[in-house]
């Protein structure tokens, strides 16, 4: 293979690259996962403030059934000593019987809160449950989302090590200056470092040659490489596809 078909063929085998490269970073499942990846932030977030609010409501009830389970302890206690048969005075009997009866208001005061409480927390169970549901219905979607996308990403990949593979043979048939000054232009010029000169018109950017331009490139021995003067990329003259 000559030379100049080889830059040519190197230029070509790039842009496969490059574009299997661009379909690799846009697959769909990509914007999917994306897109599953906002709604389970939104929908966690969500899910965390309602589980905030149920540990708050789960606190005060442990801390109201503790007050309530000593002030049961403490009318236990009055009321074993008040019917215990080495009862005290008339006077501090009166005292118990007159706290065990603060202690049941008391107890009163409590229970009720505490229902209030037990409710509230099965009302916020009922808000979450959906919202855990969703959310392992879109963490299954990404985990699904996420396997196509490492399959299809595989294929990609190993396509493009093909590529290289072939790049690399062709890069050893061309002089190491002529590579170092595509690889440049390449990549300066949005992936495209060599074009044909075809019907007086440069490939690369499509703008066509003056007659002045086209009679000295057509003077060259082909094939012959040279520079566009509209883009700098290099244009080999004398190749047809």
């Amino acid at each position: 293979m000559d030379e100049l078909e080889a830059l040519l063929e190197l230029q070509q085998r790039d842009l496969e690259i490059q574009q299997l490269q661009f379909q690799k970073d846009s697959l769909i499942q990509k914007h999917q996962l994306l897109e599953i990846k906002k709604q389970l932030e939104i929908l966690n977030q969500k899910i965390s403030h309602k589980k905030a609010i149920r540990d708050d409501l789960v606190k005060k009830q442990k801390f109201s059934e503790l007050e309530l389970s000593s002030v049961e302890d403490r009318i236990k206690t009055l009321e074993s000593r008040l019917y215990s048969p080495a009862s005290n005075s008339t006077k501090n009997l009166q005292a118990m019987e007159k706290e065990v009866s603060q202690l049941r208001h008391r107890v009163s005061d409590l229970s009720d809160p505490i229902l209030e409480l037990m409710e509230n927390i099965e009302q916020v169970d009922v808000e979450i449950s959906p919202m855990t549901s969703q959310q392992e219905q879109l963490l299954e979607m990404s985990q699904h989302l996420q396997t196509e996308i490492d399959k299809s990403e595989q294929q990609i990949n190993e396509h493009i090590d093909q590529l290289h593979e072939k790049r690399d043979e062709l890069v050893a048939l061309i002089n190491p200056s002529l590579v170092t000054t595509y690889e440049s232009l390449r990549k300066r010029l949005g992936g495209i470092g060599v074009a044909r000169l075809v019907h007086g018109t440069c490939e690369g950017c499509r703008i066509s040659f003056s007659r002045n331009e086209l009679d000295r490139l057509h003077r060259m021995e082909p094939p012959a490489i040279d520079h566009c003067e509209q883009c700098g990329r290099l244009l080999v003259i004398g190749i047809d596809k």
